[in-house]
C-alpha cells in the first residue's frame, strides 16, 4: 500500500496520499514480514524525501513578498527542519546494507539528492551565520558522497570554515588537515 500511494503523490501531488504512504512504510519497517526487505526501506527513504522537499517547497512559496530568488532559497531551507531528509538518508543507507544484489540502480542518485539537500541546508545556515547549524549539515553531504566514492573538497573546506567560525577548533583542525592530506 506505501508503494501505491507514493505513485499516487508523485503522479497527483495530494499531501493526503504522502501521509498515508508514511504511515503505511512505517507500519511495513517494523513488520516481522517486511521490516528486513531492502524495497521496503528504500520505500521509506523515497517517502521520506518527498516529505522533506514537500516541506521545502511549501516554507519556499510562503516567502512570496521576498523577490531576490537566492534568499528565497536559502530561507526555505532555513526554516524546513531536516527531521525528514535524516530519515530518507537512513533509510536509503539500510537500503544499501540489506540489497545484497544491486537491486535499487537509483539508490546513488537518491543519495545524492540527500546531499545536495543537507549542503543547501548548511549554505542556507552559513550565510545566516548560523554556523553550528551548518555544521553538520555540510558533515552529512560530506559523508554521503565520501561513502559515494566522491572526494568532497567542497564539503570538507565547507565544514572546516564553520567549525572554524563556531568555535569548533577541534573539528576545523580535523577537517583543514583532510584537506591539507589531499593537497587541497
Amino acid at each position: 500500500s506505501a508503494w501505491k500511494l507514493l505513485n499516487d503523490y508523485e503522479t497527483y501531488k495530494e499531501l493526503a496520499s504522502l501521509t498515508k504512504a508514511k504511515e503505511a512504510i512505517d507500519s511495513a519497517c517494523v513488520n516481522a514480514a517486511t521490516k528486513d526487505d531492502a524495497k521496503t526501506w528504500m520505500y521509506k527513504g523515497r517517502i521520506y524525501q518527498d516529505m522533506y522537499e514537500h516541506n521545502l517547497q511549501t516554507e519556499t512559496d510562503k516567502l512570496a513578498d521576498i523577490t531576490d530568488a537566492n534568499k528565497k532559497i536559502d530561507t526555505g531551507y532555513q526554516n524546513t527542519k531536516a527531521g525528514e531528509l535524516e530519515q530518507a538518508y537512513a533509510a536509503y543507507m539500510k537500503t544499501k546494507e540489506l540489497d545484497v544484489k544491486n537491486s535499487f540502480k537509483e539508490l546513488n542518485e537518491k543519495l545524492s539528492d540527500c546531499s545536495r539537500h543537507f549542503e543547501n541546508k548548511g549554505i542556507a545556515n552559513y550565510n545566516v551565520r548560523k554556523f553550528q547549524e551548518a555544521l553538520p549539515m555540510f558533515e552529512k553531504a560530506m559523508e554521503i558522497n565520501t561513502l559515494m566514492g566522491h572526494t568532497d573538497t567542497s564539503n570538507t573546506n565547507n565544514a572546516a570554515v564553520v567549525a572554524e567560525r563556531s568555535g569548533n577548533y577541534e573539528k576545523a583542525k580535523k577537517y583543514y588537515q583532510k584537506l591539507v592530506d589531499i593537497k587541497y
